[in-house]
């Protein structure tokens, strides 16, 4: 992640702030997992998954539940019209059919193991975004200059020697 967030601007290195977030993302979702591969001993999957699903929805209505945000809402909704608004269905609908086979994954094998595996993503994360600033380069902004692919190939190289090395060992 450091290696991919370096960027040159204005002449000078530096690293993405976005790297602070991401460093706390991983915690999280290492609690996550942990705590999820865990739960997943006292129900069933199914059961586990709804529990998941209702926790997601009750945790929309809370945001919902306050004006300002709730207005906010209102007032994107109102702006960017319905389209955009299918796209975050389509969205969410891919991040649960992702979730399921991330919590069968820790119903099946050791969680070290299954998060090993999904540390993976990036690869195809960059393979999507490389595509689609191809044919569609006004939808990213994302720079794919033979520099950058390289740069992010040997970063997503790391990442694929210690899932090995947790996969293996």
């Amino acid at each position: 992640a450091a290696l991919i967030s370096y960027e040159k601007t204005k002449g000078k290195f530096r690293i993405s702030p976005a790297l602070g977030l991401l460093v706390a993302y991983s915690i999280i979702l290492a609690v996550d997992s942990v705590i999820s591969d865990y739960t997943m001993n006292f129900y069933d999957f199914w059961s586990f998954y709804a529990f998941g699903l209702i926790g997601s929805f009750t945790g929309g209505l809370i945001m919902l539940s306050r004006s300002r945000k709730r207005r906010m809402v209102e007032d994107d909704i109102r702006k960017v019209g319905a389209k955009p608004i299918l796209l975050v269905f389509l969205t969410c609908i891919v991040f649960y059919i992702g979730e399921l086979s991330l919590l069968a994954g820790f119903a099946s094998g050791s969680v070290a193991l299954v998060t090993a595996l999904a540390s993976t993503q990036p690869l195809f994360t960059l393979l999507f975004a490389i595509l689609l600033s191809a044919f569609y380069p006004k939808i990213l902004n994302e720079a794919i200059d033979f520099r950058t692919i390289e740069l992010k190939l040997a970063a997503i190289a790391l990442i694929f020697i210690g899932a090995l090395l947790v996969v293996v060992v």
